[in-house]
């Protein structure tokens, strides 16, 4: 339903009526200027939620990270972000990285404890040290 003023006057017709009662001009039809929507309210941020890790929850989460192969998935869950608490994600990080390194040491002590005793005849074979 449109709004029609009054051209002359500027009076609000009742709705279907055309002709102003206190004037007596004859309006076209015509919508009144659209108000502005109204201003929003002051937005408040959510209170901030208290997400710390607890000792209690940091050593359940590093026996959950522990368990071999099965402590796997929530550590890459929480890794990558499956979780509310930063904190507990930056633990799961951490471990992983720590996780990452020692694995890569293990192997490279496992090859160099299966290479050791032939690890010069290898080297020569490659032709990278001259065995003496």
């Amino acid at each position: 339903m449109k709004l029609v003023f009054c051209r002359q006057c500027g009076l609000l017709l009742p709705p279907g009526q055309y002709r102003c009662p206190r004037c007596g001009q004859v309006s076209a039809q015509t919508s009144a200027p659209t108000p502005p929507p109204p201003a929003p309210g002051p937005c408040y941020p959510d209170p901030p939620r208290d997400d710390r890790l607890t000792t209690a929850r940091y050593l359940g989460a590093l026996c959950l990270f522990w368990l071999p192969l099965v402590g796997l998935i929530p550590l890459l869950i929480f890794a990558a972000g499956g979780t509310r608490s930063q904190d507990l994600q930056r633990l799961a990080q951490a471990y992983l990285i720590r996780q990452v390194i020692l694995s890569a040491a293990a192997l490279v002590l496992a090859v160099l404890f299966v290479l050791g005793p032939n690890l010069p005849l290898l080297l020569m074979l490659l032709g990278r040290h001259r065995l003496l």
